[in-house]
């Protein structure tokens, strides 16, 4: 009976982990501009922190909102 409440118990924290991890991850964009050009665009709820205008890395830039 005990194993039984463990796993239970296991498994509802692994639903709440999973379900906290969704609200707070963060939103990937792609945005096609109308001068042809592709820009990714990281969106994050409580970001403290923004790429540089300059960045010209390709990866998904960080945005203050």
């Amino acid at each position: 009976m005990v194993k039984i409440i463990e796993i239970a118990a296991t498994m509802i924290i692994v639903v709440l982990g999973s379900k906290i991890e969704e609200y707070y991850k963060s939103d990937l964009v792609e945005l096609h501009l109308l001068n042809g050009n592709i820009t990714y665009v990281k969106l994050n709820k409580g970001n403290n922190y923004s790429c540089p205008k300059t960045c010209s890395a390709i990866h998904f830039h960080d945005a203050l909102i």
